[in-house]
């Protein structure tokens, strides 16, 4: 008895798979080229980042040499960007190894810089007191808020008690919310013995706070 094969059953088999994977990679092509597109709008809009993550959802649908370059130079100007901000976020003042945000240090003048930069050295050289002479009206006020912001930002100190008359605590209050608005301030004078007390108490048991804090005495 001779079998003979079903060619026209084959046949249609091999045509529906060819039909299913002709669509299968017609769809994969047209998310491909949304991708593509996507990412070329939101580039055009100048967010980088969300632009590298659609071409590379695009380049796992589709292998393509062109997108891998364009890849390369996205994630290549992103790196440079980001080591820039970095570098310009903090500024050594005066080479003396003091941190300070480089918004505030370019507020500053030459000469309050070089008060930082002493003061600092106090701290660094393990002196125990100096004396910062500038003439009325230079700033001594803005060098010590500036000093004390880039003590913080380099966790070198947590708290500082600053010793004052009290006709100077709310001019000094009011200078370091100009200044360094992120910086917590708490006045702390009180005009007998046990009022002081009572303040002390409330001021010790917020110590463990991690906030960068200075009182006004």
């Amino acid at each position: 008895m001779e079998v003979c094969p079903q060619d026209g059953g084959v046949t249609e088999v091999s045509e529906k798979l060819e039909k299913s994977l002709s669509m299968e990679t017609e769809d994969k092509m047209e998310a491909y080229h949304r991708f593509i597109q996507d990412g070329k709008d939101v580039a055009r809009d100048g967010n980088l980042h969300k632009a590298l993550e659609f071409f590379k959802l695009a380049l796992k649908l589709h292998h393509s040499e062109k997108l891998e370059r364009r890849i390369k130079k996205i994630e290549e100007l992103l790196s440079e960007n980001d080591s820039e901000e970095e570098e310009e976020e903090f500024v050594n003042v005066n080479n003396s190894g003091l941190m300070l945000f480089k918004d505030l240090h370019d507020k500053l003048y030459d000469y309050q810089r070089s008060g930082l930069a002493f003061l600092y050295s106090l701290y660094r050289d393990g002196r125990k007191g100096g004396i910062l002479a500038d003439d009325m009206g230079l700033g001594k006020t803005i060098q010590v808020i500036s000093f004390l912001s880039g003590m913080y930002d380099s966790e070198l100190a947590k708290h500082t008690l600053l010793v004052m008359p009290t006709s100077l605590i709310t001019n000094w209050t009011k200078e370091f919310a100009k200044w360094t608005p992120g910086m917590r301030v708490k006045d702390f004078h009180g005009t007998s013995k046990g009022e002081r007390t009572r303040n002390l108490e409330k001021f010790r048991g917020e110590a463990a706070s991690s906030s960068p804090r200075t009182r006004c005495s």
